[in-house]
């Protein structure tokens, strides 16, 4: 349990995640009252912002969950109830992979047997209502887990329902069209645990070490494992100050990934890519690394044709190649996104830079065509 004011700010904070900015607004003693109604129990106060949403009205009733021992079979159930049969059978299936890191959107909608542009809206509602514990890597990878409380209900509605035979033949199909999966060495799993965007925050010798485990891991590792590992080497060395063997490694990384047969997974490559063309776009010693790194580029606006740092990132690339053509196209692109854009926002104020030191840039290469 937590103390009451603790208890009525995360009543607060609660309802402005389900958008209810109205009720948030509530004079602090009153939201202090709902709380006490409440138990002060974390999950009854989510439970109860959630739902609110879902019936405004329970808004002004009398809210008592006085036995502490049931608000959490009591709030999962009444939540189970209330979002029905589909994201049920989703929960089952999320504990019917067995390894969590599996556990994606895409894996989870093959296992429960959903169409795959109805899992994303069931996800964000089993969120919402907190029987799921969302992680998203710093590659941009997603996964889930069922939370602790739900488990057992969610267990036994698959075993009522008669779910997890089905479970099992799904996720046998489904791992069956991935190939065949073999068991990476304990160093390499080492290694592929530590995120990329971990790195920088690495020591000098906690980075140094990391490219000589890496440099025994490589010999051994499957291709899709050599990509990675790559990745993270480059990292060290971008952060060690190692500008050339940081190209050189991300460029490795970046044309092993785009040989891989089946590929990385999309959010993966998505990550890798695009570091590995801003690594190429800093160094930019000569029209080959410019090329490169519009060719990265170009495969990740396959994955994600509106984000601003790419669009931002191909303007100046094309400006300093002087391509009038594809220039112009990107810079209007960006233009276009800046519309949309919270206009105060960082994401708006990096593109607006981009494209003015884009602009620059196609001027200079004018420029220096002309002479």
């Amino acid at each position: 349990m937590i103390e009451g004011d603790d208890a009525a700010r995360l009543l607060r904070h609660e309802l402005k995640r389900q958008g209810l900015n109205e009720l948030a607004g509530n004079d602090i003693k009153l939201l202090k009252v709902k709380a006490l109604n409440l138990a002060h129990h974390p999950l009854a106060i989510r439970w109860f912002a959630w739902s609110c949403k879902k019936d405004r009205s329970l808004w002004d009733r009398k809210t008592e969950l006085v036995d502490l021992k049931q608000i959490e079979d009591f709030c999962v159930s009444s939540t189970l109830v209330s979002l029905g049969f589909e994201a049920q059978k989703v929960l089952g299936a999320i504990l019917a992979i067995d390894n969590p890191s599996e556990a994606t959107a895409d894996c989870i909608a093959h296992a429960a047997e959903i169409e795959d542009d109805e899992i994303d809206p069931i996800l964000w509602d089993l969120e919402c209502s907190g029987l799921l514990n969302v992680v998203t890597d710093e590659n941009g990878i997603t996964t889930y887990s069922v939370a602790p409380m739900a488990q057992r209900l969610a267990k036994e509605a698959a075993r009522v329902k008669g779910w997890e035979t089905g479970y099992v033949t799904a996720l046998r199909r489904y791992n069956s069209k991935r190939g065949p999966t073999v068991t990476s060495s304990p160093l390499i799993r080492d290694l592929l645990g530590i995120r990329p965007a971990e790195i920088r925050h690495l020591s000098k010798q906690e980075k140094e070490e990391v490219v000589k485990r890496v440099d025994r891991a490589l010999p051994s590792a499957l291709a899709a494992d050599r990509a990675r590992l790559l990745w993270r080497k480059a990292e060290c060395a971008r952060h060690l100050s190692q500008a050339v063997t940081a190209d050189e490694v991300y460029m490795q990384a970046a044309e092993e990934a785009l040989r891989l047969d089946p590929p990385l997974h999309i959010e993966e490559m998505w990550h890798l890519l695009l570091e590995a063309a801003t690594v190429a776009k800093a160094r930019s010693t000569g029209t080959s690394y410019t090329e490169r790194a519009v060719r990265y580029l170009t495969h990740v606006l396959k994955f994600d044709a509106e984000n601003t740092r790419v669009v931002g990132m191909l303007a100046e690339l094309y400006g300093i190649l002087g391509d009038e053509e594809e220039y112009l196209k990107f810079d209007a692109a960006g233009r276009r996104l800046l519309e949309v854009e919270d206009p105060d926002g960082i994401y708006a104020g990096n593109l607006r830079f981009a494209l003015d030191r884009a602009r620059e840039n196609y001027v200079w290469s004018a420029r220096t065509r002309r002479s």
